[in-house]
């Protein structure tokens, strides 16, 4: 499925601003998900839980406990779909 990193950036922006009811453009890479958005453990759960849906991929657990700002995740994103 090769996705730029634009593509992934706007699915995984697209997908928290679902999840949480903000703006997309309230929603930027290096928003931290806890200091700015505001995530619950829970509603990451659910992120996580919509991304490998809508992308057909299965996170890594200890990957997940990393991600601190948007941008981690989109990199993990990009480096781990085939």
């Amino acid at each position: 499925m090769n996705q730029t990193k634009e593509t992934i950036e706007e699915i995984v922006v697209k997908v928290i601003s679902q999840k949480l009811g903000l703006p997309a453009e309230s929603i930027q890479p290096d928003s931290f998900f806890y200091e700015d958005l505001n995530v619950s453990k829970l509603e990451m759960a659910d992120i996580i839980q919509m991304l490998e849906e809508k992308l057909e991929i299965k996170f890594e657990i200890e990957a997940v406990k990393n991600f601190q700002k948007v941008a981690d995740l989109i990199d993990y994103l990009y480096e781990n779909i085939e």
